[in-house]
């Protein structure tokens, strides 16, 4: 099994947890309206678009994906981030995916 393959779920987790909320910037959101699963993802060095390829080949949907280790992020120039953004907005939406 692949690193990628080992997405670990935290479902019964998530629904245990009353609040069921994210912080991001000294917000908080509740996403329980929204999705219904709650994974986490190891290191993935920057392959986001693999990561997104993952979760569609898996079939995970309605889920909010957190990468909990190095993501690759800040070695690249803006743009670049941009562009994979573009590339991979389709499929998350299309799965009602955040990451």
């Amino acid at each position: 099994m692949s690193r990628w393959e080992i997405l670990i779920n935290f479902h019964t987790l998530y629904n245990i947890i009353v609040l069921r909320i994210i912080f991001t910037s000294m917000e908080i959101y509740d996403l329980r309206d929204n999705y219904k699963n709650l994974y986490v993802s190891g290191d993935i060095h920057g392959e986001i678009r693999t990561l997104v390829y993952n979760l569609k080949r898996l079939d995970i949907k309605d889920s909010v994906v957190i990468v909990a280790g190095d993501c690759g992020i800040g070695f690249e120039k803006i743009g670049h981030y941009e562009n994979t953004y573009h590339r991979i907005k389709n499929s998350l939406e299309n799965q009602n995916c955040i990451i």
